[in-house]
């Protein structure tokens, strides 16, 4: 595989890791560097790190993950969403931060997308090394600007971004659901 091949398997894979940050970002009064870089190093490393399970874990495990990834996701990404949501009518008790078990767990949530694509990489004789860092630094950039952005919009439409950021999460957890029990035809749109 090329460089610019993974390059575009780069930008495709953060794409959900842009999306989670502009919801986190949504949440916050001002988006930081702090904030930014906090968001971009988790999905940038867990994004990093997975081709290597993959890689190497090959077709051992990967009937697990798809059996239950879906529970997985659509648990976590519809707590959080649901947290948000709740927050939106509490305005003023919200806090500028974006915490690292959050965004922890959001961003290994979000990864297993690479870990599933990563186990046909010694078929395609991709090169490891290359690929995670392409992989890590896309997602770090992506996630990172994911954050601002929803920081900006938020900041104008305070408790209905967050709001709105929290529901767009637990729509992509129900979707993710749906998808993994094979039942995506009801939600057309996606």
């Amino acid at each position: 595989m090329a460089t610019i091949e993974l390059f575009i398997l780069a930008v495709a894979l953060s794409l959900d890791a842009f999306a989670i940050s502009v919801c986190k970002g949504m949440s916050l009064r001002k988006a930081t560097i702090k904030h930014m870089c906090i968001a971009g190093l988790w999905c940038g490393i867990a994004q990093a790190l997975m081709p290597i399970f993959g890689y190497f874990l090959g077709n051992v495990f990967i009937d697990v993950i798809h059996k239950y990834n879906h529970w997985i996701e659509f648990i976590i990404l519809v707590s959080v969403g649901s947290e948000m949501m709740v927050k939106s009518f509490l305005s003023e008790k919200m806090g500028d931060s974006i915490s690292h078990g959050k965004m922890f767990l959001l961003a290994v949530v979000d990864s297993f997308d690479v870990l599933a694509v990563s186990i046909t990489f010694p078929e395609l004789h991709v090169n490891l090394p290359l690929a995670m860092t392409i992989i890590g630094i896309t997602t770090f950039i992506i996630a990172a600007a994911g954050v601002r952005v929803g920081s900006i919009f938020g900041r104008r439409f305070r408790s209905k971004a967050t709001f709105f950021g929290g529901f767009i999460l637990v729509i992509i957890g129900t979707h993710l659901l749906f998808k993994g029990l094979g039942i995506l035809s009801i939600l057309p749109f996606f």
